[in-house]
């Protein structure tokens, strides 16, 4: 099945990209930043055992650079979700944020110093994430806290005030933060 995954570079040349550019990058309302196509992928380790290789995830991922290009974008960053990998550059992708922080991604301090961990590690760029928390009551029947709104906004200010402006000003990384809430009742993040 070509839809499961992409089975090697011709399967993502002949059914993903052009899926992808038909139902997405075409849409006027897609997600740009200065011209720029953004778009992540979770799990990009995935990519590695589809393609074969880095070289072949890079190679992927070039190609369709290359199709969005055509369709006027100046270009495509791609993110991972993520931490940061020795890896996550030689497969082609720009950066990484988070899904979310976990079990601990409600509490403000938590989130900051993951956040300034990732940024600190110099593998890559971590784009900033603020999670809402992790609670898998509907899974586990374990309830955890959820960030508070008043602790969002301080979260999402002190990246705002703090942290994109230590970013290259002309970059999208000085553009963009995450806000993981993923509309996953699964994970209480909604």
């Amino acid at each position: 099945r070509a839809g499961a995954k992409p089975n090697g570079f011709e399967g993502f040349k002949k059914y993903f990209v052009p899926y992808w550019i038909d139902h997405f990058f075409s849409d006027p309302r897609y997600m740009t930043i200065d011209g720029y196509a953004i778009m992540s992928i979770y799990g990009p380790q995935q990519l590695v055992k589809d393609f074969g290789d880095e070289a072949g995830v890079k190679k992927a991922l070039d190609y369709l650079r290359s199709e969005v290009k055509k369709l006027g974008y100046k270009g495509l960053v791609i993110m991972a979700c993520g931490d940061p990998d020795k890896n996550t550059e030689a497969l082609g992708i720009d950066g990484t944020h988070a899904y979310n922080w976990s079990y601990d991604g409600y509490d403000l301090e938590y989130t900051k110093q993951r956040n300034l961990n990732n940024i600190k590690s110099g593998i890559g760029h971590q784009v900033p994430t603020i999670s809402s928390g992790f609670n898998v009551v509907a899974w586990r029947e374990y309830r955890s806290p959820n960030m508070t709104p008043e602790d969002t906004e301080k979260g999402l200010t002190w990246i705002r005030d703090e942290i994109l402006p230590t970013f290259d000003k002309k970059s999208w990384k000085s553009k963009l933060t995450m806000l993981s809430t993923w509309n996953e009742y699964g994970e209480g993040t909604y």
